[in-house]
């Protein structure tokens, strides 16, 4: 089930291995990650939910990956998936991780997604 898939792709998230929880995250989606094994049984069915897509975006704060944590936001939304306060707050911090960081140290970035979340009612 989806709550049982979320504890894998938090293990991948807290190790920072940012492919690892993509790959999971891609089967949720029903889709086959290019190159990889499968990591969930065939024919299994875990649809994302709101925990899923907040996991992949604390995945890429770890990773320091901002982008990867934006496109996670965009897709949520696409999938009809209503964004919550820990979804703009791991963003918003990921801004501020410094360098290295595409976006990072960047106080339009931050602020962007700040109102963004207030525009959304969080």
């Amino acid at each position: 089930d989806t709550k049982a898939v979320n504890i894998l792709l938090n293990a991948y998230a807290k190790n920072g291995d940012i492919d690892g929880a993509s790959g999971v995250f891609e089967e949720m989606l029903g889709r086959r990650p290019t190159g990889s094994k499968n990591m969930l049984p065939a024919g299994s069915r875990c649809p994302p939910n709101v925990v899923s897509y907040n996991t992949l975006i604390d995945a890429s704060y770890r990773c320091g990956d901002l982008v990867k944590g934006v496109e996670a936001l965009a897709l949520m939304k696409e999938q009809n998936i209503r964004p919550d306060t820990r979804t703009y707050t791991t963003l918003i911090s990921t801004v501020g991780l410094g360098v290295g960081v595409v976006g990072a140290n960047n106080p339009d970035a931050a602020f962007e997604l700040f109102e963004e979340m207030e525009g959304e009612r969080v």
